[in-house]
């Protein structure tokens, strides 16, 4: 991989052979995931090595204008092999991409970039089915902040117990890790009052703009105001009824908002795990944020509150059965 990543800058990421072989089978690619995970940086490595492409970003207010007044005609412009940054944000532009690559069926023509999972909007789920392959990218794991080939649940599933021989141990140790999570900007962030200001600002950025690219919500705030819940409660069951009543709407507002936040990636719902697969469907899910730096910056969890929340089990879970003040402030 070091023909792949010539900066010692950047951060190793896992996925980046998966990005080159699918680009090398697929039509097209499409590479998801939340605002500021790395998805144009990553790009542009791949754009700039393994995988020679040209490069436009529809975050640029000119480019975007050309996209959504003549989608047919900036396609037409574009080059063998070009990568589309926040492709969500012309959504129109897709059925132009849809219709090129219907005509011409070579590999390797598009990536798409995008901060809204594509298949959950319903201006765009319809265009790109068959023609796609679709790839997420997480925040950064420790693993990959550590530069080291992560092999954990491989050897669980090959039977081999893993050996922790130069791990430190104690909470008071891995609580910066958590606290950091794993966004590129947030491990530059080395005060806690630093990592603070970039989460409050990433949220509010995201209410404030991509949030009228994934859906039609008529409260920004409210949609606030689910997210920190989440975060106080990570890990809860999805009870939409309990969640919107604390929120101050109905149910299937909350299961909305749920679902909005998913398409952002910012939360995760997962489905519990259970060996019958029928029991698996019916169970309620739980929720998570996808990111536990995002997470302490919604509840307002420092280094100091982490180690007094977690001196025992019990106040652990008292505290965290409830948001902080902060996450019941919708307009924070």
């Amino acid at each position: 991989m070091a023909d792949i990543f010539p900066s010692e800058a950047f951060i190793e990421r896992s996925i980046a052979p998966v990005v080159v072989d699918a680009m090398q089978s697929a039509r097209a690619v499409a590479l998801l995931g939340a605002r500021q995970a790395g998805k144009s940086t990553l790009a542009r490595v791949l754009a700039g090595g393994p995988m020679p492409a040209d490069y436009v970003t529809l975050d640029s207010d000119p480019v975007r204008a050309a996209a959504q007044a003549d989608p047919e005609g900036f396609v037409a412009t574009l080059g063998r092999s070009t990568i589309i940054d926040e492709v969500q944000r012309a959504p129109d532009l897709l059925l132009a991409v849809k219709a090129r690559l219907d005509r011409d069926r070579r590999r390797g023509q598009f990536l798409l970039t995008g901060s809204a999972n594509l298949r959950r909007i319903p201006a765009v789920a319809d265009a790109l089915p068959g023609r796609v392959d679709y790839l997420t990218l997480w925040p950064l794991t420790q693993g990959e902040i550590e530069g080291r080939r992560e092999d954990f649940l491989g050897k669980l599933f090959d039977g081999e117990v893993p050996m922790l021989t130069d791990a430190p141990v104690g909470r008071s140790e891995y609580a910066p890790r958590l606290l950091t999570g794993g966004f590129p900007e947030s491990l530059t962030r080395t005060e806690g009052a630093a990592r603070a200001r970039f989460f409050e600002s990433y949220v509010g950025s995201i209410l404030d703009r991509d949030l009228r690219d994934a859906a039609r919500v008529h409260d920004p705030e409210s949609v606030g105001t689910v997210l920190r819940l989440i975060a106080a409660r990570s890990a809860a069951l999805a009870r939409y009824e309990t969640l919107g009543r604390d929120a101050g709407i109905d149910g299937k507002t909350a299961k909305s908002h749920l679902d909005v936040l998913e398409r952002l990636f910012l939360v995760r719902v997962r489905r519990p795990w259970h060996a019958n697969l029928g029991k698996r469907q019916v169970k309620a899910p739980k929720a998570y944020v996808a990111d536990t730096g995002l997470q302490a910056g919604l509840i307002g969890i420092d280094e100091q509150r982490y180690a007094t929340t977690t001196d025992s089990p019990g106040r652990c879970s008292r505290r965290s059965s409830r948001p902080s003040s902060s996450a019941r402030r919708p307009g924070r």
